[in-house]
């Protein structure tokens, strides 16, 4: 009896020991992207980028634009427990749809730096978007 009472204890002090770990994403690496606009006429598109100061920049004909990588995004802390079993999910700022093209004042599609990285690649390392109106 005294020996389950014994394990009991153990048991319950090391759960209690273990507690909740927390997780910080990464901070988005701050250095120029690329993209390549495939569509009929791109000059008639523009890419509009928020962060801690949002820009626009005008898409050239040949579709290539480079620009800034999104800064001052949110980032917030997951919670595990047991560092283990996800409790709550933080803000990824890789997550967050901050990228916009834009035909006049009609956004087309919104994108995530995350969205980005997973569009295929030219062989000048341009990410590739293709947009139909």
């Amino acid at each position: 009896m005294v020996v389950c009472q014994m394990r009991v204890i153990i048991v319950a002090l090391t759960l209690a020991s273990v507690g909740c770990a927390y997780r910080l994403p990464a901070p988005l690496a701050m250095r120029p992207q690329q993209l390549r606009l495939v569509t009929t006429l791109p000059q008639d598109y523009a890419l509009h980028v928020e962060g801690t100061r949002p820009r626009d920049y005008s898409i050239p004909p040949d579709g290539r634009v480079t620009f800034d990588t999104p800064s001052g995004l949110p980032r917030a802390c997951s919670v595990y427990f047991l560092d283990l079993i996800k409790i709550s999910d933080g803000a990824d700022p890789s997550k967050s749809k901050v990228i916009d093209v834009v035909a006049g004042a009609k956004t087309l599609r919104k994108l995530s730096m995350r969205d980005l990285f997973s569009l295929p690649s030219d062989a000048d390392g341009y990410h590739l978007l293709t947009v139909d109106r």
